[in-house]
């Protein structure tokens, strides 16, 4: 069924991240979240977005906040190494600099086929309302 819809999926799907990115440029631009940048050279899919927090402390609370005014976003991921399976398994050699920092910070928003564009209007308006009241 999602194969014989995959080009219908593909438009839905990439029109709620480009509203997403739009919607959330003015907090780009004033430095309170980093948004994907997509190379030139590239082509996505529009599978998932995500934004980037100044730090963990701010995440923690944009993710209650939403939560507060029924929005389930979550975070991205747990470094391998830091993961159960690889701190029992695994060999971590070398310098953490950036792996457990980055993901700290990354938000993954709500992205799915029923999205509608006026629920991420409301989601965009909810972050940009954190960050106007809270000062993430």
């Amino acid at each position: 069924y999602q194969l014989e819809r995959k080009e219908e999926i593909l438009k839905k799907r990439l029109k709620l991240w480009e509203r997403y990115d739009i919607g959330l440029r003015k907090l780009k631009d004033t430095g309170f979240i980093e948004t994907p940048n997509i190379p030139d050279y590239a082509q996505q899919n529009g599978h998932m977005y995500y934004i980037k927090v100044k730090n963990y402390e701010v995440r923690k609370n944009l993710i209650e906040y939403l939560i507060e005014n029924k929005i389930k976003a979550v975070f991205h991921y747990v470094p391998l190494h830091s993961s159960p399976a690889g701190e029992k398994y695994g060999i971590f050699k070398g310098e953490d600099i950036y792996t457990t920092k980055e993901s700290r910070r990354i938000l993954r928003l709500p992205m799915y086929y029923d999205l509608k564009i006026e629920e991420v209007d409301y989601i965009v308006k909810t972050i940009e309302n954190f960050f106007k009241t809270k000062k993430g």
